[in-house]
């Protein structure tokens, strides 16, 4: 099984997670000056609402995210080191 493959995908989701949480943001704050009318829409506006609280909630109740924990968790299984390991 390709684990430090998966690993990699977990990474490349994580960073798309990231992207849409800060680059949501500075969509609204702009599309608000530029009046762009699908950073009003509340299936956009929900989305990434939630996004933001889990990561709020994580941080608040100092959880580790998933995303990491899986990543972790395939590395090891592929043999590789892992940050926490170190």
């Amino acid at each position: 099984m390709p684990y430090g493959l998966l690993a990699d995908v977990i990474v490349a989701i994580h960073l798309l997670y990231i992207a849409f949480v800060v680059g949501g943001e500075a969509c609204i704050l702009i599309g608000a000056a530029r009046r762009w009318r699908w950073v009003r829409q509340p299936v956009f506006r929900l989305a990434h609402l939630i996004a933001i609280l889990v990561v709020a909630i994580n941080a608040t109740f100092d959880v580790a995210c998933p995303l990491t924990e899986w990543e972790w968790a395939l590395r090891r299984q592929a043999g590789q080191v892992v940050e926490q390991d170190i």
